[in-house]
């Protein structure tokens, strides 16, 4: 559902009242419309109509439409042609004209029905136009329901045999395709649900009707498995699939079994299975007894106010299914059946009020749903006029639908208001279609509020207006301050021009917003709100010096509104989360309010924000609650709206009513009660104890007539004074209780006792079993809450549910909502059935979220750290992550970064962070004490615990981790990590150094300086850039790569968003059942808020509110429900008063006025405290300014006086200057901080405990300016906080800070009463104030009072008068500023303690309090201590440890014999000699370390010489690693010179690609900017373009041809085909005859554009020779608009006609600046013939997918040989452990080369923009890569030479591994020179293989001797270190041969292996195999007889014979097969060569 459906907008919609009612459309769905005047009535899609004539009712017409109905007997209402066949007869009127609509409709069925898709047939409308896929079947018998018939199949005729589940009725006359009968289906179904899955998918109403019937039998549509695709995206097909095991059938019994629910359980199982639901919507159309009972179950669901998404998916679905429809059809029948007489009125006024109900229900909650139900409400007046004629309808159905009216036209009414509304002082609109959130237009200003004021003093009209003003005005509180704050920031920004010129900042301190410039959506972030977005700030100066600690910006739920630069487009947010690390860095969490909203919306965008700190939760749930208040819902109405002062009893009170008080008696004793909750910590459910034993004494109080005041028992007794005792009397006998409470007097020890006494007579209020009634605790703050419930939690083991806020109380954990989510329910229970629901939801919710999760850690993982090159190759382009590759110049480390990380200066950033950390910048901070300022106390206020933390799960953090392993190329580790891993004195430099390089790459990677795409495709080599841009072109990358990924979430998003609201609603189901069950309930006001809907259906019947004058009244107003009998409010509206954001609304509004307040102003009954347990007398005393009759304790006079200050009570004044926080809009005072500072640490050395001491304060900025002189190591523990939070507290010694003082004469709030009031009132023992008292008195008339008093008290002056407690004798010391408590600096006097310490040293400390024994005195006097032999003296304090001794003396090193200076205390064997080292090195130089030190590596500089014979100058250590780096200078087969050096070219056998930039001319006629050979596809913009447009492509990829019609034509010829055909008309040659400007003729061609030269004006210009006939009088000329040139027309012609082959495809360019000519008609011919020539090379060089696919498949079948290629000629058997090593490396190598080219090919694929060039490189690489691995396996399967260079041999094996990488690196193509290279290689490799076997051959030769020169010349040459060219392969081969000849050697020259996998590729039995007098072998097939003569391929000796004899000098290979005879001999055929015992 839209937004706009949800929350109507009455200015989108006319009224109702203004549409004709004829004219109400209900799209998808059977329209009944009627129109009183001029007689219609119409069913929507049928169009069939009837007349009404004289004064013929509906019920006439209908009547007589039903009587007069014929139909044929075999007609099925649900086959849609039979139901406009019977409604075509249903009346006698306008016959024609329905037979005309009957026709054309069933003309249009049949066309539709032969149309081609015809398959996919619509469903009638009622179903919402769904498609339907069928099998097509043309039947002789059809139904015109669909356009497709199915085919009845083996399931389906099975389906037919169930008889006892489905019958055939041809008589009933609905004719349903199929019935169920009685409740057999459908219980039984639930047995057997997989096996009849697919026939209650058939069943499903509409989408499944069947046709007629031929002999019996039913044509069947069969309806595909997947479930119908839902056309609003509610029920996906495979969600669908995913539930089809445990679908439920809503039958009868199931329905029953909801009767009697709770309204929310009822929605939540009716929607659990959308399937069923549609199933059971569609059965209430066949059978009107399940409609009937159906009916009263969504009576009841339509109640539920606590789930709103399952309501409106429930209300769209009978929407969508015809529900309506049906209901209107069944009330037709019930009003021809009650006019008829038919039906009894008892049973049909049920069903009437049920329907009533569910409209006005729905139509309260959308009042746009009316439309829906105006056609029934119609037909229900008459049903219920009938009724009343026959006086059948009784008085509450009458009253009902009364109701309904009414509230019908007063929508209506609401609509006309709202067209004609007017200015006066009536609201323009009614403030229940409000919408919530502000519109665009109220945030600019353009839509000003109406507002009136709160009435503080008498009654209010009515409900509507307390309603109307309480709305609008809380409305205003949050909405008032962004639009005020908006308008003024636009004017300022926009209407300033001067300002605008001067380029001065507008000044925006005054503004009612915090703005913020440059606002950007960094990531997005999953939580339990679901999909949120990460916005980073841009960090200004000013927001840097913000401390975030105590500033209240941005905290949790505060509104923000993020718009563009030009105030277009406006977004609104609420902040989630603001983590202080974060927020520093500018990082905070918001959830967009605006469902429609897509990520696309704001993404990449800039935007400016402005910020309201109002709390936009708990606005938006109290102004929804106060919406959905109507007549009769809000209890004690007559004193909330009409102040009436008699309050009566509550409802449940009785005259003879008694209540048990004793436990008020005996103040022990606990209350024991069953508990139904459980939860991990309390257990499992236990029955309550028996019951507690009273005394004697409370036998008096045990039967209490309650309301008879007279009959209580003393206040004496019940432990309470005259005034407690007279609040609880009212408390309990009053239905609405207020109770004020002076501070001190005990409030909340009343409240307990009046929540003691109602939990001990329960059963008077609470209800029954199954429908308990709890009582509600309601307060302000947290922390009130927690002690409220901390009292009853004492005195009562019940069920005691705590839920709101982030309870700080231990002991209330096992009371905490939470905790009790926790427990498991059996699934009989009602609330374990919710838990299985809620699981579902959340199994659901972990579906969508996962992958939502996921990709938001991805992203912030690319937002937050350097990526490898790899991960953004797609982002890059394959030329620049070539040219960022193979630029780099560097060493390649595998410890160190990446390329990207080189290329991005990580290693500098480093540095450069580390120097800025050890350069001071980030010194020494001394930790201070921690508080709860103002915002973080807000923060916890605000956040409800109301659902479970969304976090990745354990596999998507693996995958991430995995992620960040592969893809991440730096990233900075977790401070706690690094830590973890350093000493305790690196830590912390640690942590700020990685705390400072982490924020700096950050701030990098988050720059809003991006590159352009275009300016990235124009880099011809990343290395060049600076340092600046490199980081633009990266963030370019990143943002493209986020794209991605922000597109696959949005794909996700509202899935998941709609998968997390039906979750939360499934946890508030549950939460209200847990609440449901509890005794007690405790809520701060904004739980309630967050509740409201759950405490509507829950009903508590008492509800008590504490601190309830600080709430604002629609905060309580919203937590009454119309079952609410009992409402006690205890508070003190003389402390602090409601706090709302605008000033005005208190001011002027009053809306600062609580609703406990104006009770009181009103004169309503109410009770005060009066005696005080708080305050000693002195401090009482100033109290009473405000509460005069307030009393003190006699316990208060008890109190000690406080040690070293001469008085308990003091003011202190002084005239130093306040300051002001602009930042935070807050005061601090230097000198007052200072001074509480220096008084605190006095009263500390006191004795008092931290514990004992509380600072407070006015302001948060001067509690920032006290916390900063408080370090945590000596005041932790002592209470630093403002007033505001100290509601409810005391402490035993309070020091006052008030701040004001100045000299414009403003003291802000502490001119309000109230505050004054909390601030004197919360010290018990001592209490110091400072203030500066002369400018507070001439400003406040109370604080001149109390001034005036406490300076006749003697309790005022400038200074405090201090005393010594171990000198009480001595005069007191006057402190009057700070520094004079320097006096008294260890809290005595000044005077020196000389007592003697335990070392006999004195006490040189002054006089002190603490410590009196002197038992943690350290003494501070030199230590005396000799520590060694040599008599050194401990240099440490005497009350040190003597450490060993650290002088240094001489000493003889034994290791080495060296004199070093060695500390005294050391072993000089534990010494590392300083001395320089006289040692020479394993080379021969002499060592330059310390004689100490490592002596491995030689730093002496060396003239060395390399194996190539270059000689340089490096460290002698070099010599062993390093590469020769002289430049290798060859000339490339390019003909460039290699750019490598010697080392990096391998001494010349493999060299380096080519650097040289290519510059060559591409086919499209830019030129390469790639290296060498290396030319890619040109990604350059396209310069194609017409006349008609231009390509927006990549000048690579393939251009779209223009379809445009060509425009060439002139008066003589004309172009008749499209634009990029090659044109089909001759070029015109006559001349132009246009005149030019100047009055000459045109020189240009008929039809051509006009040259702009004259012949005669420009004559010189048009007559200079180029072709040689320009200056011929009647030459004409052709104007080349590309670039403007002109040249002589037949010249240009046959130059166009001039190919020249050398040139290849181009297109011909300009003769004078080579522009290529595109766009000149005349030659359009020749130019589009080039392009499709063009076109059609790129279609073959690029995106070849032929030539892909070959690539793949010889990719994918990379893979290893057999196993017996590893075998080194061991034989048959298991593998060793040397070949099983040798297998592994050689699978590991092949898998290595299938999955880098694979991965690369996958790249080519995705980007579809590939060269035929590159796929033949990876065709290349492949072989080569293959051909290297095989070679490489080959050498080391074979046995070593053994030869005398052993080193050579490994190098060489080393080489060829090496080398691998390097071939398998990405790249765009193979230069002939690196081809050439690697072949060499390779065949260096395969001489060096052909040795080894001819090795091996030698071993059983003779004549060795003779051919060692030769071997030795092959091994000199294969293995020698430089370049293996073809000659000396030629030399090698020549060698090979002359050995072969001279040893004659048997056998063939190769592996075992090898002759196994020949023999087995022959597949010739034994006995084939011959060889030649050369010994070369071959083989004869057939049956192995030599028949034919042939000559050996590899010596042309005679091989073969004829007639089954060999040729001389052949013979039998018996080697190769083991054949000891010749298969065509005779032996053979004997088998004697087969081995028998080896037949397989």
């Amino acid at each position: 559902m839209s937004q706009q459906e949800q929350t109507p907008q009455r200015s989108k919609s006319p009224p109702l009242s203004k549409i004709p009612v004829s004219a109400v459309e209900m799209p998808g769905q059977l329209t009944t419309t009627v129109d009183v005047q001029f007689g219609n009535f119409e069913f929507g899609s049928e169009n069939v109509q009837f007349s009404f004539e004289g004064n013929e009712t509906v019920t006439d017409v209908l009547t007589s439409a039903k009587s007069d109905s014929t139909r044929p007997e075999n007609t099925d209402l649900n086959d849609k042609s039979s139901f406009e066949y019977s409604r075509s007869s249903a009346s006698r009127r306008g016959r024609g004209r329905r037979r005309q609509n009957l026709d054309f409709i069933k003309a249009r069925n049949e066309r539709k029905r032969h149309e081609p898709d015809s398959v996919e047939g619509k469903l009638p409308s009622t179903a919402g136009n769904r498609r339907v896929k069928a099998d097509h079947d043309e039947g002789p018998c059809h139904t015109k329901s669909y356009k497709g018939h199915g085919k009845k199949t083996d399931r389906d005729r099975g389906n037919n045999r169930k008889a006892h589940r489905c019958k055939r009725d041809t008589t009933k006359k609905d004719h349903l395709s199929y019935m169920f009968s009685s409740d057999e289906y459908r219980e039984g179904a639930q047995e057997d649900t997989a096996e009849n899955e697919e026939f209650s998918a058939r069943s499903n109403g509409y989408a499944v009707q069947y046709g007629g019937e031929i002999d019996g039998c039913r044509k069947q549509v069969r309806i595909p498995d997947r479930a119908v695709e839902n056309t609003n995206n509610t029920f996906t097909e495979k969600g669908l699939e995913n539930n089809t095991n445990s679908r439920k059938v809503i039958g009868f019994p199931f329905l029953k079994k909801l009767m009697g629910k709770d309204a929310g359980y009822i929605v939540s199982e009716l929607t659990r299975t959308p399937q069923s639901l549609k199933d059971c919507i569609l059965r209430t159309s066949k059978e009107e007894d399940f409609l009937e009972v159906f009916l009263r179950v969504l009576a009841e669901a339509f109640k539920s106010r606590t789930t709103p998404s399952l309501m409106i998916r429930l209300f769209e679905t009978l929407k969508e299914i015809g529900f309506f429809e049906t209901l209107m059809k069944y009330v037709v029948d019930l009003l021809i059946k009650v006019t008829s007489g038919q039906t009894r009125g008892e049973n049909v006024q049920k069903v009437l009020k049920n329907i009533v109900s569910i409209i006005i229900e729905q139509t309260i909650r959308n009042p746009a749903s009316l439309s829906v139900f105006l056609r029934i409400h119609a037909l229900l007046g008459q049903v219920i006029n009938t009724l009343d004629k026959n006086s059948i309808a009784n008085d509450d159905l009458k009253s009902e639908y009364q109701r309904l009216t009414e509230h019908k036209e007063n929508i209506e009414t609401d609509q006309k208001q709202y067209l004609g509304r007017n200015q006066d002082k009536s609201p323009p609109n009614d403030f229940r279609q409000y919408p919530v959130s502000p519109s665009p237009g109220e945030i600019t200003g353009a839509v000003r509020p109406f507002l009136r004021p709160n009435k503080t003093d008498g009654e209010y009209e009515d409900l509507e207006h307390y309603l109307d003003v309480q709305f609008r005005l809380l409305r205003e509180d949050f909405v008032g301050p962004l639009r005020e704050g908006m308008a003024d920031y636009i004017r300022l920004v926009t209407t300033d021009k001067k300002r605008n010129k001067r380029k001065d900042k507008p000044n925006l301190r005054h503004l009612d917003i915090k703005v913020y410039e440059n606002v950007r959506v960094h990531s997005p972030v999953v939580t339990d709100k679901g999909l949120c977005y990460k916005l980073l700030l841009e960090m200004t100066e000013s927001l840097k010096r913000t401390n975030w600690k105590f500033s209240k910006r941005l905290i949790y739920g505060s509104m923000v509104c993020l718009t563009d630069k030009d105030f277009n487009d406006f977004f609104l947010a609420t902040v989630v989360e603001r983590e202080e690390k974060d927020i520093k860095n500018g990082f905070f969490v918001v959830h967009f309010e605006q469902e429609e909203l897509t990520t696309h919306d704001v993404l990449h965008k800039t935007f400016r924000m402005a910020e309201t700190t109002g709390y936009f939760e708990s606005y938006r749930h109290v102004l929804s609650s106060l919406q959905s208040i109507k007549d009769g819902d809000l209890p004690f109405e007559k004193y909330i709206v009409g102040c009436k002062k008699v309050t009566n009893p509550p409802a449940y009170l009785t005259p003879e009513t008694t209540y048990d008080l004793r436990p008020l008696v005996d103040n022990n004793i606990v209350l024991q009660e069953s508990r139904q909750l459980c939860s991990p910590s309390l257990g499992n459910r236990v029955k309550a104890k028996s019951r507690a034993t009273f005394s004697r004494a409370s036998n008096v109080a045990k039967a209490v007539p309650v309301t008879n005041h007279i009959m209580w028992p003393s206040n004496e007794l019940l432990h309470m004074d005259n005034s407690q005792y007279k609040a609880v009397q009212t408390a309990l006998t009053n239905e609405l209780a207020i109770i004020q409470g002076p501070p001190g007097t005990g409030k909340t020890y009343i409240g307990l006792q009046i929540v003691k006494a109602l939990l001990h007579n329960k059963s008077a209020w609470a209800g029954t079993k199954t429908k308990n009634r709890p009582m509600l605790i309601v307060c302000y703050t947290n922390h009130a809450l927690d002690q409220f419930v901390e009292g009853i939690v004492k005195f009562f083991k019940g069920d005691v549910l705590r839920v709101g806020g982030r309870s700080s109380s231990a002991s209330l954990e096992a009371f905490n909502l939470k905790r009790h989510r926790q427990v498991h329910h059996g699934p009989k229970t009602e609330l374990g059935r919710l838990q299985i629901r809620k699981r579902e939801a959340l199994r659901d919710l972990n579906i969508h979220s996962e992958l939502v999760q996921f990709w938001a850690a991805k992203i912030q993982m690319y937002r937050s750290e350097i990526v490898t090159e790899n991960v953004l190759l797609p982002e890059m382009g394959k030329r620049l992550y070539n040219n960022l590759v193979n630029g780099f110049r560097g060493k390649k480390k595998k410890d160190e970064f990446s390329y990207i990380g080189k290329w991005l200066g990580i290693g500098y950033i480093q540095k450069e962070c580390m120097e800025e950390v050890l350069s001071g910048k980030n010194g020494k901070h001394t930790k201070l004490i921690r508080v709860e300022d103002d915002a973080t106390r807000r923060m916890r206020e605000r956040m409800i615990d109301i659902g479970d933390e969304v976090k990745l799960t354990a596999d998507s953090e693996s995958k991430i981790h995995n992620i960040r392993e592969e893809q991440v190329a730096f990233f900075v580790p977790n401070t706690k990590a690094a830590a973890q891993k350093s000493t305790d004195g690196e830590k912390t430099l640690n942590a700020k150094y990685l705390k400072h390089l982490k924020s700096t790459i950050i701030a990098k990677i988050s720059d809003n300086d991006i590159m352009s795409e275009h300016e990235a495709e124009t880099i011809p080599d990343v290395w060049r850039l600076n340092h600046h841009t490199k980081w633009r072109l990266y963030r370019l990358w990143i943002q493209k790569l986020c794209t991605k990924i922000y597109d696959k979430i949005e794909e996700k998003r509202r899935d998941f968003e709609e998968a997390s609201e039906r979750y939360q609603e499934a946890s508030a189901q549950g939460d209200k059942e847990i609440m449901r069950q509890a005794a007690v309930i405790g809520m701060t006001t904004s739980g309630a808020a967050r509740y409201q809907s759950v405490l509507r259906d829950i009903g508590p019947r008492i509800i008590v509110v504490e601190e309830a004058a600080e709430v604002l009244e629609a905060h309580i107003i919203t937590t009454l429900s119309k079952k609410c009998e009992h409402l006690i409010l205890i508070g003190d509206h003389k402390q602090l008063r409601p706090n709302p954001t605008v000033y005005k609304l208190a001011v002027k509004y009053h809306l600062d006025v609580s609703f406990f307040e104006r009770m009181v102003t009103n004169d309503m009954p109410f009770n005060s405290l009066e005696l005080q347990h708080r305050m000693r007398p002195e401090i009482s005393s100033i109290m009473r300014h405000i509460y005069p009759d307030l009393k003190d304790h006699e316990h208060v006079e008890t109190y000690p006086n406080v040690k070293g200050i001469s008085t308990n009570l003091f003011l202190i004044n002084h005239t130093h200057s306040e300051n002001s926080n602009k930042d935070i809009k807050s005061y601090s005072n230097q000198k007052e901080a200072e001074y509480a500072v220096a008084l605190c640490r006095y009263l500390l050395l006191q004795g008092y405990t931290r514990n004992d001491i509380t600072l407070l304060t006015t302001y948060t900025g001067q509690l920032i300016c006290i916390r900063n002189l408080m370090p945590r190591e000596e005041f932790e523990g002592v209470k630093l906080t403002v007033v505001d939070n100290y509601q409810g507290e005391e402490n035993e010694i309070l020091i006052l800070s008030l701040v004001r003082s100045n000299d414009f004469g403003k003291i802000g709030f502490l001119q309000t009463e109230n505050r004054i009031c909390v601030a004197l009132s919360r010290a018990k023992v001592g209490f110091y104030v400072l203030g500066n008292f002369d400018h507070l008195a001439t400003h406040s008339t109370l604080w001149k009072q109390i001034s005036d008093d406490m300076k006749e008290k003697g309790y005022f002056g400038e200074g405090l008068k201090l005393y010594c407690q171990n000198h009480p004798n001595e005069s007191a010391i006057v402190v009057k500023s700070p520094e004079e408590f320097r006096n008294a600096p260890e809290g005595g006097c000044s005077k020196i303690c000389e007592a003697r310490l335990q070392c006999g040293h004195k006490c040189e400390k002054y006089c002190h309090v603490l410590d009196q024994r002197h038992e943690t005195i350290k003494c501070q006097k030199p230590c005396t201590k000799t520590l060694c032999e040599f008599q050194h003296i401990c240099p440490d304090k005497c009350y040190m440890e003597c450490r060993p001794c650290k002088e240094l003396v001489t000493k003889t090193v034994p290791k080495c014999g060296h004199s070093q200076q060695v500390p005294c205390a050391m072993n000089p064997e534990l010494f590392s000699c300083k001395a320089p080292c006289e040692k020479k090195l394993k080379c021969g130089h002499k060592c330059q370390n310390i004689c100490g030190g490592n002596h491995s590596r030689c730093s002496e500089k060396i003239h060395f010489t390399w194996p190539c014979g270059h000689i340089s100058t490096i460290c002698c250590w070099e010599a062993e690693s390093k590469l020769c780096p002289s430049p290798c200078e060859t000339i490339l087969k390019c003909e460039h010179i290699c750019s490598g050096t010697c080392g990096t070219c391998f001494n010349g056998r493999v060299h380096q690609p080519c650097r040289q930039v290519c510059s060559r001319n591409l086919i499209c006629s830019h030129q390469c900017k790639d290296y060498c050979d290396n030319c890619p596809p040109c990604t350059e913009p396209c310069r194609n373009r017409c006349v008609h447009s231009k390509c927006t492509k990549r000048c690579g990829e393939r251009c779209i041809p223009c379809k445009e019609p060509c425009i060439w034509e002139c008066s003589h010829y004309k172009c008749t085909r499209l634009c990029s055909e090659p044109c089909n008309r001759l070029r015109c040659n006559r001349a132009c005859n246009k005149t030019l400007k100047c009055q000459h003729k045109c020189i240009g061609l008929c039809g051509e554009p006009c040259p702009p030269l004259c012949r005669i004006c420009d004559k010189e210009q048009v007559t200079e020779i180029f072709f040689g006939d320009e200056d011929e009088p009647d030459a004409t000329f052709v104007l080349l608009e590309d670039c403007s040139h002109i040249f002589e027309t037949k010249a240009m012609d046959k130059y166009m006609l001039i190919v020249n082959v050398d040139e290849g495809i181009q297109l011909k360019c300009c003769p004078l600046c080579k522009t290529p000519i595109r766009k000149c008609l005349r030659y359009g011919k020749i130019v589009n013939r080039t392009l499709k020539d063009i076109e059609r090379v790129k279609k073959e060089i690029i995106g070849n997918f032929r030539i892909y696919e070959t690539v793949k498949r010889q990719v994918d079948a990379i893979s290893p040989k057999n196993r017996t290629d590893l075998r080194a000629g061991t034989g048959a058997g298991r593998l060793s452990p040397d070949e099983t090593k040798r297998l592994q490396q050689y699978q590991y190598y092949m898998d290595l080369c299938k999955n880098e080219l694979g991965i690369r090919l996958d790249e080519l694929r995705k980007t579809r923009f590939y060269t035929e060039k590159q796929l033949l490189t990876i065709q290349n690489q492949q072989r080569i890569a293959v051909a290297i691995i095989d070679v490489r396996q080959k050498i080391e399967c074979l046995p070593s030479l053994k030869t005398s260079q052993p080193k050579a041999e490994k190098d060489l094996i080393s080489f060829l591994q090496e080398l691998l990488p390097n071939i398998l690196q990405p790249r765009n193509c193979l230069t002939d020179q690196e081809i050439e290279d690697f072949m060499s290689e390779i065949e260096r490799a395969k001489a060096y293989v052909k040795l080894l076997k001819l090795r091996r051959a030698t071993k059983s030769a003779k004549n060795v001797a003779d051919a060692k020169s030769d071997i030795e010349k092959m091994e000199l040459l294969v293995l020698e270190e430089s370049r293996f060219t073809a000659d000396k392969g030629t030399e090698v081969h020549e060698c090979f041969e002359r050995v072969s000849q001279t040893l004659k050697i048997e056998g063939p020259c190769i592996s075992e292996d090898e002759r196994l996998e020949i023999i087995k590729a022959m597949g010739l039995t034994k006995g084939h195999w011959f060889k030649c007098p050369n010994n070369h072998i071959y083989a004869i097939g057939e049956c192995g007889g030599a028949t034919q003569r042939g000559k050996c391929p590899e010596c042309n000796a005679d091989i073969g014979g004829e007639h089954h004899r060999l040729t001389d000098g052949n013979q039998l290979a018996r080697e190769m097969d083991g054949a000891d005879y010749a298969a065509y001999s005779e032996e053979a055929n004997n088998m004697a060569n087969f081995d028998l015992n080896n037949l397989h």
